[in-house]
């Protein structure tokens, strides 16, 4: 057989493999796509099931859990409701005070917590304040990664360092505490790692800007890691939670938004507090508090997005703009700049006067007159005006 011969036999044969290798390989896609369907039918059962018999709440009482941020607002309801269930709490944030007063409150109940001030920004501090909470607390099988800052004014009025901030506190911070807990999370084979995001990571709201970039950061890092380990060889058996809350009563967000107060108000921090607890004690992947926020979002965004403008409009809910206040962190002094509205404070009380969002739909807007205690909107029972005409009342 000639050299040509021989060439026409081996192309002959590869092109028969590559057409086996073609069949096989659509065989396979076509068992997985019938794989896929039953899957698919079998998964939409379980959140069936879990939603009419929600899954059983698991016991934290061997657990040591670290909490950053927990001398104010959600940080130090979460570090009072779980002294109760957990076998010790480390407490950690940059205002030492605040977190003493929250352990010294642990503590007159009969529960155990230690302090420690922590800049949670800094890779080093971050490391070495672990390594001293593991010499005095011990082996941390979960952690809840709840300190933020909040900046709330137009994109174009934040200062680079601003914006810098926001970023290393909301979101670098989660990779210097994955650095410093997760390896233990993976050679005990145990671990539950809990971010608070916020509904801003679903939507973004303006005068929120990098705020809510950093909390769809945060988001984006819980469910990368979470598929990551997953794909570990080791299969660590680490619980990934991330609950995104409404606005909540701590302080960051001073003048609210809300067209619809009795439907989606501002929520206490001890029932965020409680709520969160509820997912992660049920394993949540991903959870809203009022926890009826999330199914509802993401039945939505399956809609045009001119669509789900028009109904996110409709609800119109945000932050008025003014200098933010810092959660699970120390409070910085409120700076109003010349141009921003006044922030609802002692001596002022509301107005409200129509505007029109740029969907079309009416928006009551908040002013402010002297007043002789702080008051809202929901305790005044105006949620609209007719005709543009101003309403004040003072409070009694």
């Amino acid at each position: 057989m000639s050299l040509f011969g021989n060439i026409h036999l081996i192309a002959k044969q590869l092109h028969s493999a590559m057409l086996l290798i073609a069949i096989y390989s659509l065989f396979i896609v076509l068992a997985d796509l019938v794989s896929l369907q039953f899957k698919l039918v079998f998964s939409i059962f379980q959140v069936i099931l879990r939603i009419v018999f929600p899954p059983k709440e698991k016991s934290l009482k061997n657990e040591n859990i670290l909490i950053t941020g927990a001398g104010h607002g959600i940080g130090r309801e979460l570090a009072l409701q779980l002294a109760g269930l957990c076998n010790q709490l480390a407490l950690w944030d940059i205002d030492i005070d605040k977190c003493e007063e929250t352990a010294k409150a642990i503590r007159a109940k009969g529960g155990k917590a230690e302090c420690y001030k922590c800049d949670i920004s800094d890779r080093t501090t971050v490391l070495e304040t672990a390594s001293k909470v593991r010499r005095e607390v011990g082996f941390i099988g979960m952690i809840i990664n709840n300190a933020g800052v909040v900046p709330i004014h137009p994109v174009l009025d934040h200062n680079p360092q601003e914006i810098k901030r926001v970023f290393e506190i909301n979101v670098i911070s989660h990779f210097w505490m994955l650095e410093a807990f997760l390896p233990a999370m993976i050679a005990n084979n145990h671990g539950h790692i809990c971010a608070i995001g916020s509904m801003t990571a679903l939507v973004g709201s303006s005068n929120l800007v990098p705020y809510s970039a950093s909390k769809f950061a945060v988001r984006g890092l819980m469910q990368a890691l979470e598929e990551e380990l997953q794909e570990d060889a080791r299969k660590p058996k680490i619980h990934l939670t991330t609950v995104h809350p409404f606005i909540v009563n701590t302080g960051q967000v001073q003048r609210p938004r809300l067209r619809f107060p009795r439907l989606l108000g501002v929520l206490k921090s001890e029932y965020a507090a409680k709520e969160i607890i509820k997912a992660i004690r049920r394993n949540e992947h991903e959870a809203s508090v009022p926890g009826w926020l999330l199914p509802l979002h993401n039945i939505v965004r399956s809609l045009p997005m001119e669509t789900f403008g028009l109904l996110k409009g409709f609800m119109d809910s945000g932050a008025e703009a003014h200098e933010g206040a810092w959660h699970g962190d120390a409070l910085r002094p409120i700076i109003l700049r010349q141009h921003s509205t006044p922030v609802l404070g002692i001596n002022q009380s509301p107005v409200l006067r129509h505007t029109h969002h740029k969907n079309g739909f009416h928006r009551p807007q908040m002013l402010h007159v002297t007043r002789q205690r702080q008051i809202s909107i929901s305790d005044l029972g105006l949620h609209g005006l007719l005709n543009g005409k101003e309403l004040t009342q003072t409070a009694k």
